[in-house]
């Protein structure tokens, strides 16, 4: 028998909104026995899950899919599935029910976005040679995160596009004063859980640009 703490989950606080985040954005709750809450990423990203499990004092070992180059972290708890879906609002196959964006308390905006961030957004550099955050999920839920990070921060709000290829939305941001104000939204604090890969390239970048 493994081992969970669902004490985090009682009330806020920065972990709890990054889990969240992650988990609408990577995780899933299956529909179908056996029931359990999952979260997934490319083998390169497994800090995520390790993020994941030393959060939850998980001992769930990670399973390793070397076919497409998945690792997966299986958490089968009732009680966890119990409290993601009536306290959360987190539902089983949500990516194919267009849920709206939840509550989330407004101090810990920013480490929601940086979860979600962590599991379906990018940034890159565009044709332009800027810098552009891109975030992509269900339209009611991106719209309403684009809604209260915009509303939060005071920055522009961009188009939504749909993704017919993968049955998704898209918006991005691309000024750089939008995303130094995400930068430091997002990475508040030093010690925090995130993907490295995804900050090292919007620090490093804005870093850049200080001294063009």
């Amino acid at each position: 028998m493994y081992t969970l703490d669902l004490t985090i989950f009682d009330k806020w606080t920065p972990n709890l909104a990054w889990i969240l985040g992650y988990l609408w954005a990577d995780g899933s709750i299956s529909s179908t026995p056996p029931k359990r809450c999952c979260f997934a990423t490319v083998s390169s990203d497994v800090e995520l899950l390790l993020h994941v499990k030393r959060i939850l004092s998980a001992d769930q070992p990670l399973w390793i899919d070397n076919k497409h180059y998945m690792i997966h972290l299986r958490l089968s708890s009732p009680g966890l599935l119990s409290i993601l879906q009536s306290k959360y609002k987190i539902e089983p196959r949500k990516s194919f029910k267009n849920l709206p964006f939840p509550c989330v308390p407004k101090r810990y905006l920013g480490h929601f976005l940086r979860g979600y961030f962590d599991g379906d957004g990018s940034a890159h550099i565009a044709t332009n040679g800027y810098l552009q955050i891109d975030l992509v999920g269900q339209f009611r839920f991106i719209k309403g995160l684009q809604l209260a990070v915009c509303n939060r921060l005071n920055i522009k709000r961009n188009r939504i596009y749909r993704r017919k290829e993968c049955n998704c939305s898209q918006f991005s941001w691309y000024s750089r004063a939008d995303i130094e104000k995400l930068c430091d939204f997002m990475y508040a604090k030093q010690n925090i859980p995130c993907l490295r890969r995804k900050r090292n390239k919007i620090e490093t970048y804005l870093e850049l640009k200080k001294g063009a």
